[in-house]
């Protein structure tokens, strides 16, 4: 997913599998979670910040 460019899923992937395999850890359903040790292997997502509109008018 991350190497079609796809940064932001891959992180959301990421954490949604987490929160099930520490539900597994935690229910002794494995023994482990394998998602943590991507925790930082993933890319980091680019951020594009842009300016507010602050004028009412401008706004419509």
């Amino acid at each position: 997913m991350e190497k079609s460019g796809r940064q932001e899923t891959a992180h959301r992937l990421r954490g949604t599998l987490a929160t099930v395999f520490r539900y597994a850890v935690r229910t002794f359903r494995a023994p482990l979670d394998p998602a943590s040790a991507r925790r930082g292997a993933l890319l980091k997502v680019e951020v594009t910040h842009r300016p507010s509109i602050t004028d009412e008018v401008k706004l419509g």
